[in-house]
């Protein structure tokens, strides 16, 4: 499927001071990159982010989404305002675009941090401490985004497949049913490459391929029928 809600174009300002790195900063919108968060958002505004947005960050952590870009007009995170990106306090069908980029990995009984203490940065704790934890922070935070949302507004919903008692979950492709299933309109896909040393000393034995790189879906919210 292909979106019919492109939003109209007005170049999103960048910060000052900021400069575009590599195929981000090309003039050239691409579907994956190697770089940094800041740069995979540089990338995707290019197509799907407007001046005249109202932007909400619900899962904003230390914000670096935003470091190239102007800053969104809510940056919601358990760890900083308190507001949980299950439970928004903004009316419903009042935003265009909702960023959603919360813990990937579950913290299997380690307190609920995983080793890069993501679920720390969050302030989400022991409450994800399995795989299916993390699925039901997408699915319902997918669900609340759609509740705030206008017509036509934009999701972006960054996630990452993962090794999972000794089994691989396909974790994009279960964040891309809850999109569908919730109605969305499936608009676009990113991928940005890991680009940092992913070495770690406690593989003792590899058994399959490391996930080196995330997936960023776009959806549009469709008009009510």
């Amino acid at each position: 499927m292909t979106s019919k809600f492109l939003p109209k174009r007005t170049p999103v300002a960048m910060s000052k001071g900021s400069k575009a790195v590599g195929a981000a900063g090309s003039g050239k919108c691409v579907s994956a990159l190697a770089g940094t968060n800041a740069e995979l958002m540089e990338n995707v505004a290019k197509l799907w982010i407007t001046e005249e947005d109202v932007i909400a960050d619900v899962t904003y952590g230390r914000g670096v989404f935003w470091k190239n870009l102007r800053p969104p007009d809510f940056c919601h995170d358990l760890n900083g305002d308190g507001v949980d990106c299950r439970k928004l306090p903004h009316p419903d069908e009042s935003i265009d675009c909702v960023v959603i980029d919360p813990p990937y990995r579950p913290g299997h009984g380690s307190q609920g941090f995983d080793s890069n203490g993501m679920s720390k940065a969050y302030g989400l704790g022991g409450s994800l401490d399995t795989i299916n934890d993390i699925l039901d922070l997408y699915h319902d935070s997918i669900h609340e985004a759609k509740r705030v949302l206008k017509q036509g507004g934009r999701l972006m919903v960054k996630c990452q497949d993962l090794s999972y008692a000794n089994k691989l979950h396909l974790v994009t492709l279960d964040i891309l049913r809850f999109i569908l299933e919730d109605g969305f309109d499936l608009a676009d896909q990113f991928i940005l490459v890991n680009t940092s040393n992913l070495a770690s000393k406690k593989w003792n034995k590899q058994e399959r391929a490391r996930r080196s790189h995330s997936v960023l879906w776009v959806a549009c919210k469709l008009p009510e029928a």
